[in-house]
C-alpha cells in the first residue's frame, strides 16, 4: 500500500475490510436522503473508528489517495489530523517518523494538478503537517525548512501547498497563538533566527511565479501553465502579508527594500493586484522605532508614485466593478498610511527628513481619493488632510498651501448629503449599496463623515482663512438668491415645503455646515485689521432681509444668521440698528412673517428649536440687557421659550438648552419687566410661595444664593409647562373630587394661525391651554 510499511496479510486485509465500511459510513453521512437514524449511526462509527482504531494511519493513508473521490479523501486526512492532535504523544517514535514521511510523500505525488485539486484537500495537508511542525520542530525536525523546499521543486501545486503551510504555522504561532507558551516560544525563536531564509525562499518563490506567470500570460496556448503561476503568486503574497505584520521590518526593507519595489510593480497587475495592495497596507502601517521606519519613505520615489497613480486611475477608469472597487479601497490606505509615515518622520528632530520633490504629486493622488463618489474612499482621505494641514512642517509646504482652496472647493461639494443606496440621484449611490445595507447605515455613515470633514475644513481654513470666506460668501449668496425646490425628493406634493431630502433643503444643510465651520474659523484666525468686517456685515444684512415661510431653510437660516453675527461688533453704531430691525420682525409682524428668531420655538420641529435655543438668542438676550427695547419683546421671548418646553421638552437636548434659556431670561430680566412674573404665574402646579421666595432673591442682593441652586429651584418652578416624553402624554389623569378648579379646560379655538404667532401680549393667556 503506497505511503506505508509493509505489513502482513491479515493486517492489509483488515484495513481494506475497514476502509469499505468507512467509505459507506461517510456516503451515507453525506446523502442528502439518508434516513437521519442511519447517519447518526455512521457518524458515531466513524468518531468511535477514529478514537479507538489501531489501523488509523494506515486507513487514513488509502483513503487519502488521489483516486478516492474527493469526500472520501477529506475524511482520510481528517483521520490522519485526528492522529496528528489527539494520539501523537501516544505513538512510538518510529510511528510519527512513519506518518510524517508518508504525509509528506502524500504532498509530493499524491495530490492533483494545482487547477484540479479541491481547496480543501490542499487546506486539510497544511493542517496536518502544521500539527506535525508544532509538535515536533526544531528539536526533533530540524530539516522541515530544507525538505519544504525540496517540496516546491515537484510543481505548482506542491510550491502553492508549502505556502500555506507557512501562512498556517505563523497564524497558529503568532496571530492566534493557540499552542502551549513554551512549545509557542521555542518555535517563534527558531523562526525569527530563520526568517533571513524564509523570507528569501519566499521573495524567490513570489519574484519566479510573477516572471513566468508576465511571459505566458499572453499566448492562450499556455492558459493552465499561468493560471497554475498566478495561483502560486497569489499564494505567496497571502504569506507574505501573514508576517509582515510582526517580522523585524529589516527583512521588509532588505536589498534596497526590494520587497516593496516588487509589490508596487504588481500593482499593475489586475490578478494580483488586490493581494499585493493588502501587503503594502500591512507594510507602510508598520509602527515602531522612526528610524527603523525610514527606508518605507523610499516609496515617494518616482517610480513608486508613478505606480500607485497608474494603478489608480486605471481601476477608477474601468467603472464600478467590486474587485477594482476593493483594490481602491487599499490603494487609499496605502496613500493614507504612507503620508502618516511622513508626518511622523518629518516631525522628529533627530533625522531632519526632508520633505519628498514628489510630495505634489502625492497630494494629488490623495485628491483623486477625495474627489471619488465612493463615501468610504472620501472618507478615508479625511485623517491624512487633517494631519498634513496641522502638521508643523508639512502646512508650511508650497504644495499644501495650494491644496488648501482645493480641498475647500471640494469639502463644499462632499458636505451635500447625496448617496443614499435607495435612490439613483448621485454616482454616490451605487457605490454607497456596496457599503451600506440600507438608508440607516448610510445616515449613520455620513454624520460620522461630516463630523470628520468639518474638523478638517477648520484646520484647512486656518492655513488660508480669507479663501475659506470667500467660498462661504460665495455659496451664501447663491442659496439667498436660489429659488426654493421641494421636488420630487419632498415628502409633499407639489411646491410645499421642503422635506429632509428636498434637494433645496439639502443645499441649504450642507452650506449651512460649510458656513458655520470656515466663517468662525476665519473670524478666530486673522487678526482684528485684516478681518472681512464690510462684507460680513453685508452678508449679515442679506440674510436679515431673507424671507422664507418654509421651517427647514428657517432653521438653516438662523444658524446662519447666529455665525455671522460677531461682525456686528466690528461696526460702531450699526448694532442696535440691525437688532432694531430683527426686533420689529420678532415683536410686530409675527402675524404676517414667519421669519423671526423665536417662531422655531413653537414649530414641531425639533431641530429649529434647539438651534435657536443653543445658538440664535444668546446674542439677542444680551442685547435685550444692555438696549430699552419694549417690555413687549421681552415678553414675547420669554414665552415663547416656555411655549418651546411645551412642545420639545420632552427631548433631552432641547430641553436643556430652552430650560437655561428661560433661567437667563427671567434672571437678566425681571428685575425691569415686571409683567414676567405674570407669565410664570400661569405655569400650572406652579408653588406661588415658591415663585415669591425665588423673586425675593432675585430682587434683593442680600438674599442671593448659589447659581446651582438656583438654577435648580428654576427648573422645579417651570416643571409644569415642560413637555412629557411621548410615553406618558396620553396616560389616565388622576383627578380628587370636591376641589375648586384652579384651571378650565376649553376647547381649542380654530383659529388660521397659532395663538402664539399673533400678539405676543394676547397670547399670554392662552400659553398653558390644553
Amino acid at each position: 500500500m503506497p505511503g506505508s510499511s509493509p505489513c502482513s496479510r491479515e493486517m492489509a486485509e483488515q484495513v481494506r475490510a475497514v476502509c469499505e465500511r468507512l467509505v459507506q459510513a461517510v456516503t451515507v453521512i453525506m446523502e442528502p436522503n439518508s434516513a437521519q437514524e442511519h447517519r447518526m449511526e455512521a457518524l458515531r462509527f466513524c468518531e468511535e473508528f477514529k478514537e479507538t482504531c489501531a489501523v488509523c494511519v494506515p486507513c487514513g493513508l488509502q483513503l487519502a489517495e488521489k483516486s478516492q473521490p474527493p469526500i472520501i479523501r477529506h475524511f482520510g486526512l481528517q483521520v490522519l489530523e485526528h492522529v496528528v492532535k489527539f494520539r501523537w504523544n501516544n505513538m512510538e517514535g518510529d510511528e510519527k517518523l512513519l506518518l510524517k514521511d508518508s504525509v509528506m510523500r502524500l504532498m509530493a505525488a499524491g495530490v492533483r494538478p494545482i487547477l484540479e485539486e479541491e481547496g480543501h484537500i490542499k487546506d486539510v495537508l497544511a493542517r496536518i503537517v502544521v500539527e506535525m511542525i508544532k509538535r515536533e520542530w526544531p528539536q526533533h525536525w530540524p530539516n522541515m525548512l530544507t525538505e519544504l523546499e525540496g517540496l516546491i521543486k515537484k510543481g505548482e501545486v506542491q510550491t502553492e501547498l508549502v505556502m500555506f503551510i507557512l501562512l498556517r504555522l505563523a497564524e497558529d504561532v503568532v496571530t492566534f497563538q493557540n499552542l502551549p507558551g513554551q512549545r509557542r516560544r521555542d518555535i517563534q525563536t527558531t523562526m525569527t533566527q530563520n526568517m533571513e531564509q524564509l523570507f528569501t525562499f519566499m521573495l524567490s518563490i513570489l519574484g519566479d511565479a510573477v516572471h513566468q506567470y508576465q511571459q505566458l500570460k499572453s499566448d492562450s496556448s499556455q492558459k493552465d501553465k499561468y493560471q497554475g503561476l498566478c495561483r502560486v503568486a497569489l499564494a505567496a503574497l497571502n504569506t507574505l502579508a501573514g508576517y509582515i505584520d510582526w517580522v523585524s521590518i529589516i527583512h521588509i526593507t532588505a536589498q534596497d527594500c526590494k520587497l516593496l519595489q516588487m509589490l508596487c510593480l504588481l500593482l499593475e497587475e489586475d490578478e494580483l493586484q488586490v493581494e499585493a495592495a493588502e501587503c503594502l497596507l500591512i507594510a507602510v502601517s508598520r509602527k515602531g522605532k522612526l528610524e527603523d521606519r525610514l527606508p518605507l519613505l523610499v516609496l515617494f520615489g518616482d517610480n513608486p508614485m508613478q505606480c500607485i497613480m497608474a494603478a489608480a486611475q486605471k481601476a477608477h477608469s474601468e467603472g464600478l466593478q467590486e474587485k477594482r472597487y476593493v483594490f481602491l479601497k487599499r490603494l487609499c490606505q496605502v496613500l493614507c498610511a504612507l503620508g502618516s509615515q511622513l508626518c511622523a518622520l518629518t516631525l522628529s528632530p533627530d533625522f531632519k527628513v526632508k520633505i519628498p520633490v514628489t510630495f505634489g504629486k502625492y497630494l494629488s493622488s490623495l485628491r483623486e481619493f477625495t474627489v471619488h463618489p465612493s463615501q468610504f474612499l472620501r472618507s478615508s482621505t479625511l485623517m491624512t488632510w487633517g494631519s498634513i494641514f496641522r502638521h508643523e512642517v508639512l502646512s508650511k509646504d508650497a504644495a499644501v498651501k495650494a491644496m488648501v482652496p482645493e480641498f475647500l472647493r471640494i469639502s463644499m461639494s462632499n458636505v451635500v448629503k447625496v448617496g443614499f443606496p435607495s435612490r439613483n440621484d448621485s454616482p454616490s449611490c451605487e457605490y454607497s449599496r456596496l457599503d451600506c445595507d440600507n438608508d440607516e447605515d448610510f445616515n449613520t455613515f455620513f454624520n460620522y463623515f461630516k463630523a470628520l470633514i468639518g474638523d478638517v475644513m477648520r484646520s484647512a481654513c486656518r492655513l488660508d482663512p480669507m479663501t475659506g470666506f470667500c467660498l462661504a460668501e460665495e455659496w451664501l449668496q447663491f442659496q439667498l438668491s436660489a429659488p426654493s425646490e421641494s421636488g420630487l425628493n419632498s415628502s409633499r406634493s407639489g411646491d410645499g415645503p421642503c422635506s429632509l431630502l428636498s434637494p433645496s433643503f439639502i443645499q441649504w444643510d450642507a452650506m449651512t455646515f460649510f458656513c458655520e465651520c470656515v466663517i468662525l474659523t476665519t473670524l478666530r484666525s486673522l487678526p482684528k485689521q485684516e478681518l472681512p468686517v464690510t462684507r460680513g456685515v453685508e452678508l449679515l444684512q442679506q440674510v436679515l432681509s431673507y424671507e422664507t415661510e418654509d421651517p427647514l431653510i428657517l432653521s438653516c437660516v438662523l444658524t446662519v444668521l447666529s455665525v455671522l453675527l460677531p461682525f456686528m461688533r466690528y461696526v460702531n453704531g450699526f448694532m442696535p440698528a440691525i437688532l432694531n430691525k430683527l426686533f420689529s420682525a420678532v415683536a410686530f409682524e409675527l402675524c404676517n412673517q414667519l421669519i423671526s428668531a423665536f417662531s422655531p420655538f413653537v414649530w414641531m420641529d425639533t431641530p429649529a428649536c434647539q438651534k435657536a435655543a443653543a445658538q440664535l438668542c444668546w446674542p439677542l438676550l444680551k442685547q435685550m440687557v444692555s438696549s430699552s427695547l419694549p417690555s413687549e419683546a421681552a415678553l414675547c421671548f420669554f414665552t415663547n421659550v416656555l411655549r418651546g418646553l411645551q412642545i420639545h421638552g420632552q427631548h433631552e437636548a432641547c430641553n436643556g438648552a430652552l430650560v437655561n434659556l428661560a433661567y437667563q431670561i427671567y434672571i437678566a430680566l425681571r428685575p425691569q419687566v415686571t409683567e414676567l412674573r405674570v407669565v410664570m404665574e400661569q405655569i400650572p402646579e406652579i408653588q406661588r410661595d415658591a415663585l415669591q421666595q425665588f423673586d425675593s432673591r432675585l430682587l434683593f442682593t442680600a438674599q442671593k444664593q448659589g447659581e446651582k441652586r438656583r438654577k435648580e429651584q428654576f427648573r422645579r418652578l417651570i416643571s409644569g409647562c415642560i413637555g412629557k416624553p411621548l410615553g406618558e402624554q396620553f396616560r389616565k389623569e388622576v383627578h380628587i373630587r370636591n376641589l375648586p378648579s384652579l384651571f378650565q379646560k376649553k376647547p381649542r379655538p380654530v383659529l388660521s394661525e397659532d395663538a402664539i404667532l399673533g400678539s405676543c401680549a394676547e397670547s399670554l393667556p392662552a400659553l398653558f391651554q390644553p
